[in-house]
C-alpha cells in the first residue's frame, strides 16, 4: 500500500484515523498541493480527480476518499478494536468514493 498524503484537512482526518485505530505505519509519499502537483502527471494517472488524500491498495486499485480509506483501515487494522462499524462491508451502505483501477 501507498498513503498518498499532502497538506490540508483530509489528509489530516486519514493520518488521525490511523494514528487513533492503531494501523501499522504505511508508506507515504507527500503530493504537494501549493505546487500543483496532484494536477500533473503521474499522480493523475493514479487519481484523475486530482484530490489527496489518496491510498493505493496492494492490488493497484486507489481509494480515492476518506470515507472509503478510512473504511479499508478500519477493516484492515488490529482485531478486537473498531471506529466504523462491526459490520462487514458486504452489509454496509457503499462508501461514496471513486476506486480507480490502474
Amino acid at each position: 500500500m501507498l498513503l498518498y498524503d499532502s497538506i490540508g484537512p483530509n489528509p489530516k482526518v486519514v493520518r488521525m484515523f490511523m494514528a487513533e485505530r492503531g494501523n501499522s505505519p504505511i508508506p507515504t509519499e507527500t503530493i504537494d498541493l501549493r505546487g500543483g502537483e496532484n494536477r500533473r502527471e503521474p499522480y493523475l494517472s493514479r487519481n484523475p480527480a486530482g484530490q489527496c488524500p489518496a491510498l493505493v491498495l496492494d492490488n493497484g486499485s486507489v481509494l480515492a476518499e476518506i470515507t472509503a480509506i478510512c473504511e479499508y483501515l478500519d477493516e484492515i487494522g488490529p482485531a478486537g478494536k473498531t471506529l466504523i462499524a462491526a459490520r462487514p462491508r458486504s452489509e454496509r451502505k457503499p462508501a461514496c468514493g471513486p476506486v480507480v483501477s490502474i
